[in-house]
């Protein structure tokens, strides 16, 4: 009987710390104005107030978009609270967002890379004198936290495949040389 009484007075004991220490309070971080923002920029104003991101249409960049926050701009909610985005309008993007190579490239790659399995914004970035990553859409995200909206999508197929040869740099086939991508979301 001693037992049973313990268990209700370590809880109250427990819940009391908790209180005492502020864990039992969540911060409260203000939803920044996204309205109007591309994805790209909306997503990392959320990202930087703390906030988890979900988008539940794809995203469409041949189609061009701008987003619209599902929460009230200026209002209060916890940190790590997830914001749903809605694309609307026409934001302008051009045709497949083609992440270019340099213009003045000289010695474009024999051979596509391996980009399966990295983050589409790894991909976006390589160090790859010529090469530009082609996309056009991808698919909608749940609670997304990654740093930047690309990490949140890794690649899952790519054309050419990777070690296949491009077809040598000439005037009928200028650089650069173009790996296209389709992409899933990470979670």
């Amino acid at each position: 009987m001693s037992q049973i009484k313990r268990i209700p007075a370590v809880a109250v004991l427990l819940a009391l710390l908790f209180a005492l220490a502020g864990c039992g309070k969540s911060e409260q971080v203000t939803v920044p104005d996204v309205k109007g923002m591309d994805p790209v920029t909306a997503y990392a104003a959320l990202h930087r107030a703390g906030l988890r991101v979900s988008i539940s249409t794809p995203l469409r960049f041949n189609e061009g978009m701008q987003v619209r926050s599902m929460a009230s701009a200026g209002s209060r909610v916890a940190r790590g609270s997830t914001v749903s985005l809605e694309i609307v309008g026409n934001y302008g993007w051009p045709g497949h967002l083609l992440i270019p190579a340099p213009i003045d490239c000289k010695h474009a790659p024999e051979t596509a890379p391996n980009l399966i399995g990295k983050s589409l914004s790894a991909a976006l970035h390589l160090d790859v004198n010529c090469l530009a990553v082609d996309f056009g859409e991808v698919p909608p995200l749940r609670d997304a936290d990654g740093p930047q909206l690309f990490d949140n999508y890794v690649i899952s197929r790519q054309s050419p495949a990777a070690g296949a040869r491009f077809l040598p740099v000439s005037a009928s086939h200028p650089p650069p040389q173009i790996v296209t991508v389709q992409v899933t979301a990470a979670r």
